[in-house]
This record gives C-alpha cells, structure tokens and sequence, in this order.
C-alpha cells in the first residue's frame, strides 16, 4: 500500500497561502468600493441617466483621484447631462409641456447653478407658461383665488425666476385688495364676515396699516358680540341657590366667548344643576392586610470553615517540609561517604525540593493564622404588622339641564382613601397614622365633579349649535359661515374662507388643483 505524506507547513508559507487565497477572494467576488461605483456608473450610462453617472463616477473619481479617466468621465457626463436635458427642458416648455419642462430641468438645479443664463432661460420660459396657464378666467374673486392656487401650485420649482416672483406678489396683492374691497362692502353688523375676510386677505398678502387696525377691530367686536352669558343655578333639596364659585372656575375654562353668571332666567343658555344629598353620608369600611417585613435583629458567633482546613493545610505543608528535610540529610551522608557524582547530584536536587516544601509551609502557615476562628453573622427575624385601609362613600345625585335639552340624573360615588399602619424604624417600616377627611372634602368633590359636568356639557352643545348651524349656511351669508366656525369651536376663518370660495366653481377652465396657503410672509 502506497502512503502519501503532505508535506509541513512552515509558518512562511502558510503565510503566502493565505495572501494567494484572500487576493482570490477579492478577486472573485469581494470588489472594492470603487468597482461597484464605476459598475453602477456604467449602468446609468447605458440607460442614458447622464447626471446620475456624473454622479456615481464623481463619488468613484473621489476615492481614486489618480483615476484621471474616471475623473474625466465624470466630468464629460456632467457636461452632457446638462446639455441634453436643458435641450429637453427647453423643448417641453416652447411645446407648452409645463409639468414635463418643470420636471425636466429640476435635476439641473442640484448641479447647476440657476444663474447660469441656459437654466434661467428655462425657468423664465416655464415661469411665464405658468403665468399663462393660471391666469384668471374672468375678474371674480372665486376665478381670481383659482388662479392663485394654481400659482402656488408652480411656486416652488419657479420662484427663481424674478419674473414668476414678482408676478406672483402682483397677482397676491390683487387678491388681497379684491378682499379688503369685500370686506368693505359688508354690513355693518357683519362683523364675523369682515374679519373673516381681513383673515383671508392678510394670509395672501401683507395687511397695509389701516387694513390691519380694521382687521384687529372686527375681530374685537366679533368676539364681543358673540360673547354669551350663561344662567347657572343650584337647587340642593329644594333649595335653589347661586353658584358664584362654580360660575368662576367653569367661565375659565369655556372659551368661545361664553361666561357664567350666577343669576337668574333671561339668557339665551341656561344651565340648571339639580342636586340631591347635599350633605355627606359617608358610608365607612375598612381592611386589614397582615404584612412581614425582615430586617437584621442582632448577630451571632459561629464556626469558621475556612479554619480548620487552613489548619489541616498548615500541618500537610508541615509535614512534607520535615520529609523532605529528612530525605535531603540522608542523601547528604551518602554523598559524603561515598562521593559518587550520581549522590551528589541527587543531594542537590533533594535540598531544591525541601527549600520548596518550605515556601508551601510558610505560605500555608501564613493562610492559617489569617483565618479568624469564629465569624461574625447577621441574625434576620421577621416583622408583622397590620396595615388598614379606610375607604369612606357617600352617594351623590344630580340633574343637569341646558335651555331645551335635560339630562337623566346621574349618581356617583365620592370616595375618600387612607392607608393607616404603626411604625417600626428597625424593619424601615414607616408610621402612617389615620386622617379622616376634612369637613369640606365631600362639598370640594362634589363641586368639581359638578363643575366638569356643567362645563363639558356646555361646550357639547355649543359645538352642537355650531355645526348644525354651519350645516346651513353656505358661502353666502359670510357672517352665517363665520359665526358658525365660531361656535363649532374652529379658531381659523381666513384660509378655510379662501378655500370655499376657491372651490365653489368646480368646473372652472381654472378650477385650483390643490389647496390654497398662506403665502403672505414671502412677499
């Protein structure tokens, strides 16, 4: 039988081995940073994205500047990229393609400068096919907010183009005139409607001074008319009383314009609090929970393992160490009566020997006297104790009733908690003595939950009145629509105001695509 023996690998040549196998590794399949960026490269050359492969041979050019042709590259697809696509921006735009010609030239902009005069050519030749296409179609406001929306809908990509600029700031400050005028023609008493309208108009374009104190002024006034009182009563076991200090906290917390009164019937809102079992009737039980606590009661001396083994390791230690003494003087005397070289030798390995058995013995010696007899332990015992937990009910009922609308009455339960239990500082337990509730804790619970109710309910019907008055109303009339918002709990008129009337032709040649925005802070 034939064997065949490999031969040994020096540490050289294991060392060649793996640099051969790792350069075969990269070879095949590990490919550098730089090769994925030029193979991606190359594929964006061939589906003719020309800036992408700038791009991608730009970021390659950036790891090997010594690549020049990948440097030069770079810069030759830059170069065509930009050329063909200005070449098709230019064409959509003369071809009345705006939404191609804007989409088109857009990538020129992350690579170019919009000074540059072939980039704002484009953008003045889409800036004014945008004009065209978002020009008003007859002199109405719904027509004129129509054409502002288009605008806006182009502002983005054209607003680097000076001429789309100022034309916009032209076409916005017409728009706020054309509201102002409106504004204007209201009545006197429509109060809602021109401060609705002013919104609108300082949302477009910025207010001049006399329009912006008109603006602030209607909506003082606005608030001022809307500003509603509420009667708020109280009948506790037939009694019926004032309620100023419910009145307070609930007008703190209404908004919209609504305060409470405590007074009687007149207004246009009246709430009246029926309520039952005035006084507290506190319903009382408690519960006790048996709890352990351990803590560390004192100590105790007990025996210490490590001694006795410390101790029987010391005499093991002690008693090879005189083996080996003895061991060593025997040899001693042969190596002296016989003078052998082989005695000799033994005897100086002997006495090597017995100078170790001596470290051991004096470093167990030492372990030993370290080791306390005795420890010292903690001795834990267990605490018990009782903790009670109080809890005190008392019933409360009440009706609530709004102007044309009445509640079931309603029972709640008021409760007071308290934790009661002895201290004992050894266990950390800490002292919790009982405290029974204060004499007006039932009327202070009572009164908020109360409180809450009345005003919740308040603003429910308020946001009900509001939308089932905004449900009738259209765009005219404008106060209807405002005073509607108002009520509804909605604290924007100007934008919501604009985007209605936008919206009220939707057959329009120029029917906006998307919603209208505030523009006012860019002119």
């Amino acid at each position: 039988m034939q064997v065949l023996l490999a031969p040994r690998c020096t540490p050289i040549a294991a060392l060649l081995l793996t640099t051969f196998l790792v350069s075969a590794v990269l070879a095949c399949g590990g490919a550098s940073r730089h090769d994925l960026l030029l193979k991606d490269a190359r594929a964006a050359e061939k589906r003719q994205a020309w800036l992408e492969a700038a791009r991608l041979y730009g970021e390659a050019c950036a790891l090997r500047p010594k690549d020049s042709a990948t440097c030069h590259r770079a810069q030759e697809m830059r170069d065509y990229g930009i050329e063909i696509r200005t070449y098709r921006a230019r064409q959509l735009c003369e071809s009345r393609r705006l939404g191609l010609c804007v989409e088109e030239f857009l990538p020129l902009l992350a690579v170019q400068s919009n000074k540059q005069p072939l980039v704002q050519d484009i953008i003045v030749k889409a800036g004014s096919l945008a004009l065209s296409r978002c020009r008003a179609s007859s002199p109405s406001l719904s027509a004129t907010l129509q054409g502002l929306s288009c605008l806006q809908r182009w502002q983005e990509p054209l607003w680097r183009g000076d001429h789309f600029r100022l034309e916009f700031a032209k076409h916005s400050r017409a728009v706020a005139g054309q509201l102002a005028v409106l504004a204007d023609s209201q009545n006197s008493d429509d109060v809602g409607a021109r401060m609705s309208i002013l919104d609108a108009a300082s949302c477009i374009a910025p207010l001049n001074s006399q329009q912006g104190q008109q603006w602030e002024a209607a909506a003082a006034q606005f608030l001022k008319v809307l500003a509603t009182r509420f009667a708020l009563k109280y009948t506790s076991n037939g009694t019926t009383r004032a309620a100023p200090g419910t009145c307070d906290t609930i007008s703190k917390t209404l908004g919209r314009g609504l305060t409470c009164e405590p007074t009687a019937t007149g207004h246009a809102l009246e709430a009246h609090a029926e309520v039952f079992d005035v006084q507290a009737r506190w319903r009382k039980q408690h519960q006790d929970t048996e709890q352990v606590a351990r803590y560390i009661s004192g100590t105790d001396q007990v025996p210490n393992p490590d001694y006795d083994r410390a101790h029987l390791e010391y005499e093991l230690a002690e008693k090879r160490k005189t083996e080996a003494d003895r061991d060593m003087r025997d040899q001693e005397r042969r190596c002296r009566d016989t003078e052998s070289t082989a005695d000799c030798d033994s005897h100086e390995t002997l006495t090597e020997v017995s100078e170790a058995r001596r470290r051991e013995r004096d470093t167990a010696r030492d372990n030993f006297h370290r080791e306390p007899r005795t420890l010292t332990e903690d001795v834990y015992s267990d605490h018990r104790y009782v903790t009670r937990e109080h809890e005190w009910t008392s019933p409360f009922r009440a009706s609530i009733k709004l102007t044309g609308l009445e509640w079931q009455p309603e029972v709640v339960d008021i409760v007071y908690r308290d934790t009661e239990q002895a201290g004992f500082s050894p266990a950390s337990v800490r002292s919790d003595p009982f405290e029974p509730p204060a004499s007006t804790y039932f009327r202070d619970r009572s009164s908020q939950w109360l409180t809450e109710r009345i005003r919740s309910r308040v603003a429910a019907e308020m946001t009900r009145r509001g939308q089932a008055l905004i449900n009738t109303c259209r765009v005219e009339p404008i106060e209807c629509w405002a005073r509607a918002r108002y009520w509804n709990g909605e604290t924007t008129y100007g934008l919501p105001f604009l985007q209605t009337i936008a919206r009220k032709d939707r057959n329009a040649e120029t029917a906006a695509e998307h919603d209208l925005r505030c523009t006012a802070d860019l002119l």
